[in-house]
C-alpha cells in the first residue's frame, strides 16, 4: 500500500509540475502582449489563468507537506540496519493501514484539488 501511496504521489506531483510549466509559459507570453492592457477578453483570460497556476502552486506545496509529513515503513535494508518501526515498538498492523488509509485519503483530496485546478 505504501508503495502504491507513493507512486501516486509521483504521478500527481509530476502532472502538476508540467501544469505549473505550462501556465508559467502561458502567462509569459500574454504579458508580452501589448494588447493585454486594453482588451478586456484578454485580461479576463489572464486572470482566470493565474487563478489557476496560484491553485496549483498551492496544490504542490500542500503536496510538498504531505510528503514531509507522511510516516513510511522503512525498507529492509534499513531494518537490516536495525531501523525501527516508526509507527512505534507496539502497532499493529491495524494502526499501520490505518494510518495509510488517513494518508491516501489526503492524497486523494490533493488529486482532486489539482485536478480541478486543471479544469
Amino acid at each position: 500500500m505504501q508503495e502504491s501511496i507513493l507512486k501516486d504521489a509521483n504521478v500527481l506531483d509530476s502532472t502538476v509540475g508540467v501544469q505549473i510549466t505550462a501556465l508559467e509559459a502561458t502567462l509569459t507570453d500574454m504579458t508580452l502582449d501589448t494588447t493585454l492592457n486594453t482588451d478586456e477578453a484578454k485580461k479576463q483570460s489572464y486572470v482566470v489563468l493565474k487563478e489557476k497556476y496560484n491553485e496549483l502552486l498551492d496544490t504542490k506545496t500542500r503536496l510538498d507537506n504531505w510528503r514531509s509529513n507522511i510516516t513510511l515503513l522503512p525498507t529492509p535494508e534499513e531494518i537490516a540496519k536495525g531501523a525501527e518501526n516508526p509507527f512505534g515498538k507496539g502497532a499493529k498492523d491495524e494502526d499501520v493501514l490505518t494510518k495509510f488509509k488517513s494518508a491516501a485519503a489526503d492524497l486523494a483530496k490533493l488529486k482532486s484539488d489539482a485536478l480541478s485546478s486543471m479544469d
